[in-house]
């Protein structure tokens, strides 16, 4: 038997999912949310033995790697991913925890594609509280090459149909149910698995500068709370932890959001997302939209590069349609609906989309960093270079670069919204234990890391730490790549996702600092979030006998195997396209 190519309308006849004008309502008979404690807890079961007296074996499952942070890197997804490895190898699935350095998961999963499964923690950076992020961004096909961000190669053309309609619904009621069908489908899917939702902090010296603004979903470590800050000593330089460092500081390679976030304090944006999650105008005077896929642009007047040169709308339309020849890697799926940036008044730029795109203000314009003509415009392998000493307009200076040892940035006077602090100095202490010691000494005065609650716990009661918490919109998760088998499985992704111990990780890892994760949206982005999708269940019996009935097997030694062509019944959902 033939492995099953899973369709949408086989999806919601399975589910029993309700349609009334093409809208999915619902997802009727889900698991509800588990809670955290031992009574939620099943402790999975041994390697499932043979019923039947003779078995024929397909394939032998070799054992994949599942690669994550170095614990000193990470200690927080260091011990996720082993606890889940555990979990998966005692239910007989050949998983190895596979932990390596940042630049190494970089380049295997978001430059080479060439990972298996993928632990990662999705930061709740401000174009991610757009919803077109999370289900055009990562799932659509098209964006599953080389210079993609659809990382786990999920390919599906019922699912990317659904992802376009989202992206053009001008309606914000229609767009919703589109939404909610997009989730709907992932949740189902699982080419990735949402772990958890984190309950995080942010934390900062109190005694020596204060007053940052909170960003929603994201509390110190952001773009307004490091321009707010306000110093309340002497000690004018905000001095920032981290526990790496960046690994790109040039605007067209960048392709993480440790390096986007620096980058945003040099370079500044046609808009900016505000604290709290709305689009506003930054160096534009103001954004009009003309129809869903024409919008208009009037730049401010008096804007200058940190040399000096004026910045012009030669600059803004310039930095688009150099971006996107150029495949500038953060922004390019978002740059791909561009047809044209032309300049069309002195102080105004015309922005043509190839369809309607209505996430554009605040997935592009909110987004791209923009470039100083005058230097780009002689640089014809722009993903190549180092771009060590940056020229940007933002309200930051690059100073200088130690590599794995400091940054310096100084404060921009001239910039139309300056900062407080007179520079940021960026330190690197190479772990997460190390940047919370030298901020519980004095020697900084926050991090450049968004913590749990739990990693703050020796801060708390330190007369000189103010904590700020929130629940994130960004996640824990593991990725699968879809590319290959046995991932591109539904039944096996699910069974991965089923039989992670997800109580015991918020229970032992968080300190119960964080909710079972669900939607690829998380609830506490409130209007976007599927209300009808639980917290994803922890059941590896379930994951157990769905392998057994696709037709996996196991022999006495605890070998797993594909299923034989006669008796295969996987579910292979993806590489249609």
């Amino acid at each position: 038997m033939k492995p099953k190519f899973f369709t949408r309308r086989d999806f919601l006849k399975a589910a029993g999912v309700t349609m009334a004008a093409g809208v999915v309502i619902g997802l009727p008979g889900c698991a509800p949310a588990l809670e955290a404690t031992e009574a939620a807890i099943k402790v999975p079961t041994k390697v499932p033995t043979e019923a039947p007296a003779a078995v024929t074996h397909g394939k032998k499952l070799e054992a994949f790697q599942a690669m994550t942070t170095t614990a000193s890197g990470d200690p927080r997804r260091f011990e996720i991913s082993r606890m889940t490895c555990d979990a998966w190898k005692a239910l007989g699935i050949p998983a190895e925890q596979w932990p390596v350095a940042s630049t190494v998961m970089v380049e295997q999963a978001w430059d080479d594609k060439k990972y298996q499964v993928y632990f990662i923690h999705h930061d709740p950076n401000p174009d991610r509280m757009e919803p077109d992020t999370w289900l055009y961004k990562y799932y659509y096909s098209g964006n599953a090459g080389p210079t993609g961000s659809n990382i786990s190669g999920y390919s599906n053309p019922e699912y990317d149909a659904l992802a376009v309609a989202q992206r053009e619904e001008t309606d914000v009621t229609k767009r919703k149910e589109l939404v909610d069908q997009c989730q709907a489908w992932l949740y189902d899917a699982q080419p990735y698995h949402i772990t958890t939702n984190l309950h995080l902090a942010g934390v900062y010296n109190k005694t020596t500068f204060g007053d940052p603004t909170i960003f929603v979903g994201n509390p110190v470590y952001n773009f307004w709370s490091i321009k707010t800050f306000k110093p309340l000593t002497d000690q004018k330089v905000l001095r920032i932890g981290l526990a790496r460092d960046f690994d790109s500081i040039n605007p067209m390679a960048a392709s993480n959001p440790e390096d986007i976030q620096f980058l945003s304090l040099i370079y500044d944006m046609v808009g900016r997302v505000d604290p709290e999650g709305k689009p506003v105008p930054w160096i534009a005077k103001s954004i009009d939209a003309i129809s869903a896929s024409e919008y208009e642009v009037t730049v401010r007047e008096g804007l200058t590069w940190h040399d000096g040169v004026p910045l012009t709308a030669e600059d803004v339309a310039f930095t688009f349609n150099y971006a996107k020849a150029n495949s500038a890697v953060y922004f390019a799926s978002g740059l791909a609906i561009l047809d044209k940036a032309e300049v069309v008044a002195p102080d105004k730029v015309k922005f043509t989309l190839t369809s309607p795109f209505v996430p554009f203000i605040s997935n592009v314009l909110c987004a791209v960093f923009i470039l100083p003509k005058h230097i780009w415009e002689n640089i014809s392998n722009p993903l190549e270079i180092p771009n060590e000493q940056p020229i940007g307009s933002g309200p930051w200076k690059f100073d200088y670069m130690r590599t794995m040892e400091e940054s310096k940035l100084v404060r921009n006077p001239d910039h139309f919204e300056p900062a407080l602090a007179e520079g940021v100095l960026h330190v690197v202490y190479g772990s997460v234990d190390g940047m919370l010691g030298a901020l519980e000494a004095g020697d900084i005065d926050t991090v450049g890391e968004i913590l749990t609650i739990a990693q703050v716990d020796q801060l708390q009661g330190l007369p000189h730490i103010q904590i700020e918490k929130v629940t994130e919109f960004g996640m824990e998760a593991f990725y699968c790549n879809t590319r290959l088998e046995p991932f591109n499985d539904k039944v096996f992704r699910n069974a991965l996702a089923l039989s992670q111990p997800t109580p015991d990780i918020i229970k032992v890892v968080l300190r119960g600092a964080g909710d079972p994760g669900g939607s690829i949206i998380a609830p506490s982005l409130k209007f976007w979030h599927n209300n009808n999708l639980p917290a994803f269940p922890y059941d590896p019996e379930k994951a157990k006998q769905s392998l057994l009935d696709a037709g996996y097997t196991w022999d006495e030694e605890g070998n797993m195997y594909y299923p034989t062509p006669e008796n295969d019944k996987r579910v292979i959902d993806t590489g249609l396209v």
